[in-house]
């Protein structure tokens, strides 16, 4: 193999590499001194939004 075929493949893994990391952020606990009145707001969970790379995961 060449050197611009390693160079190439280099470049493809660290692009997969970098776009693996790409994600959806799921929702975090409430620390426990936050207000019972946000209770109410986080109870319900919000819709998954799709998104172009959800396949990779």
């Amino acid at each position: 193999m060449t050197k611009a075929v390693h160079i190439t493949m280099g470049i493809i893994f660290l692009a997969a590499l970098g776009l693996s990391g790409c994600g959806v952020k799921g929702s975090l606990q409430r620390p426990a001194d936050a207000p019972k009145a946000a209770a109410a707001d986080v109870d319900g969970k919000k819709p998954h939004r799709s998104f172009v790379l959800d396949g990779l995961i």
